[in-house]
């Protein structure tokens, strides 16, 4: 059945580059640190470049859904504190705005974390993002160009 409706959703867009391109744009939606914003960006990505919204709306939610999310978000975070904290030598919880203490509290009292740092968190997922972006974009413009004939 999900083959079924995938197969649906490629075969109705003809272009190889403008499938290759949602896929990509999915990944770096799923990595994106907007919280809760995801589906709008979807929306807006595939109005504003003419790509397919139900193939980059896939895209987004096999890679990021409830059961990865922790994941996903994470790795994001490490990667900005690894690049702000260890490699500029940033202390990222000085550079807190001021309503993130209030979430740091709440993260610490529930979950046990010690304070996460905002701009590692934004810097890391939308890095991440990227290269998850530049990384799809070709290898599923090479499946795309093997399903459709």
């Amino acid at each position: 059945m999900i083959r079924k409706m995938l197969e649906t959703m490629v075969l109705h867009e003809r272009s190889i580059t403008v499938l290759a391109a949602s896929c990509a744009l999915g990944g770096y939606v799923a990595f994106s640190p907007y919280l809760g914003m995801h589906t709008l960006m979807v929306v807006l990505f595939s109005w504003l470049f003419s790509l397919n919204f139900f193939v980059m709306l896939a895209a987004s939610t096999i890679i990021n859904n409830p059961w990865t999310m922790l994941p996903v978000y994470s790795s994001g975070y490490f990667i900005g504190e690894l690049i702000l904290g260890r490699w500029c030598g940033i202390d990222t919880m000085a550079c807190n705005p001021s309503w993130v203490s209030s979430i740091n509290t709440l993260v610490s009292t529930h979950i046990g974390l010690q304070g996460v740092a905002f701009w590692s968190f934004m810097l890391g997922g939308n890095l991440l993002g990227l290269l998850v972006a530049a990384m799809l974009y070709p290898t599923m413009k090479i499946v795309f160009k093997r399903v459709i004939k």
